[in-house]
């Protein structure tokens, strides 16, 4: 009997922790593709604004 708890607390606990590294990794890649799409967006600016100095 208390196999069978500890092997659902170990399953519960197992659950969990899927589900948080699911949500940190999520959060993380959105965090970067949105930091390389601003970088990306302010470097066309720059490009743009430096081609408008060359002009």
């Amino acid at each position: 009997m208390v196999q069978g708890a500890g092997y659902r607390y170990l399953k519960r606990r197992m659950i969990f922790r899927t589900v948080g590294g699911g949500l940190i990794w999520l959060v993380m890649t959105a965090y970067f593709i949105l930091a390389v799409a601003l970088s990306a967006a302010s470097l066309e600016n720059i490009l743009r604004n430096a081609s408008w100095l060359a002009l």
